[in-house]
């Protein structure tokens, strides 16, 4: 069962319940990694038993390769081909290498998938669940835009899971953007797990996770009994998961290594402290204006008297996705700077 969901589950409800009258509608659902988009799609196919599920889960490896996302999502259906209009049976089948091929016809192959969405949905409800929709081949994602554009009373429910894109804004889709759990529901997660959980660790967990559940369950699992039991201190930013930190790392590559380097020193500081860093970032043969192309890029806030990640979870992968011997090293350069100061 979904945890501290229960306006987005009773949206997703409705929406379904629409469906089966008739109503079709289009909804993309999307947040940060780990923040649970997957696990509403799950509880939209759960209550769905009756419709006609087309579904799809797209791979970054593919997503350079054309009408791969819309091959997978309608290859149940394609025997139904036969029902919708020529020109548009004969672009749709050419671009999914079922026919010869119809160069340049995009709007044909939209104008299919419209088609051929309606056409199953004459004997059911159809309910289309694309998760990790961020990686859909452009002419895949073309041709859903569209679709789910123009449905109308088909009695179709489109449902796109994914990432934030700076194309949601344009896509002329409903949205639905899952953040992090409440505080309230983000303490019954971990209750869930039943590991036992000092008060005073979990709400820790809860602000450094941002109340996001995949990463409130990888601290969970990567914190010794100990740690959570607040027995022993937790000196470093929380782990949570290898992908999950990488999902998070991803603005992070594209910057300098000395910059991921400088980045480390302050995801290890404990105090956020502008002047120890700068000192620590000295200590380490670092150039204090090596966080700059960090700031510019929005992963971290300079300014102040504090250096502020932009989310905490970017901290940890920062931290996390050094080696262990580069970790030492900045606690290093920290407790040196801090001696000097």
């Amino acid at each position: 069962m979904l945890v501290g969901r229960e306006g987005e589950r009773t949206r997703l409800d409705s929406l379904i319940a629409r469906a089966r009258r008739g109503e079709s509608a289009a909804l993309l659902v999307h947040g940060e990694p780990g923040v649970g988009k997957t696990r509403l799609l799950e509880h939209a196919g759960a209550g769905a038993a009756d419709f006609q599920v087309l579904r799809a889960r797209p791979l970054e490896a593919e997503s350079e390769l054309a009408f791969a996302g819309l091959s997978e999502l309608l290859r149940p259906v394609l025997h139904l081909l036969d029902r919708i209009p020529g020109p548009q049976k004969a672009a749709l089948s050419g671009a999914l290498a079922l026919g010869p091929s119809v160069p340049g016809d995009r709007f044909a192959v939209a104008a299919a998938t419209l088609s051929l969405l309606a056409a199953v949905a004459e004997k059911s409800p159809v309910l289309v669940v694309v998760d990790d929709a961020h990686w859909l081949d452009a002419p895949s994602r073309e041709a859903l835009l569209f679709a789910g554009r123009r449905l109308g009373s088909e009695g179709v429910l489109m449902l796109l899971g994914m990432r934030d894109r700076e194309w949601i804004s344009v896509a002329g889709l409903g949205t639905l953007e899952l953040h992090g759990l409440s505080a309230g529901g983000a303490a019954a997660l971990v209750e869930r797990t039943g590991t036992p959980v000092d008060v005073a660790v979990r709400n820790r967990i809860v602000t450094e996770t941002r109340g996001n559940p995949l990463a409130i369950l990888e601290a969970v699992a990567t914190l010794t009994d100990a740690e959570l039991l607040g027995k022993a201190p937790i000196t470093h930013p929380l782990a949570v998961g290898a992908s999950l930190e990488r999902a998070f790392a991803q603005r992070l590559d594209s910057l300098p290594q000395d910059t991921q380097d400088a980045l480390l020193i302050a995801a290890a500081s404990d105090t956020g402290s502008a002047g120890e860093i700068a000192r620590a970032l000295t200590q380490a043969g670092l150039s204090p204006d090596a966080l700059e192309p960090a700031e510019r890029d929005g992963v971290i806030t300079l300014g102040g008297e504090r250096i502020e990640f932009r989310h905490p979870l970017v901290r940890s992968a920062a931290y996390h996705l050094h080696d262990p011997a580069e970790r030492r090293a900045a606690h290093r350069a920290l407790a040196a700077a801090a001696d000097a100061a």
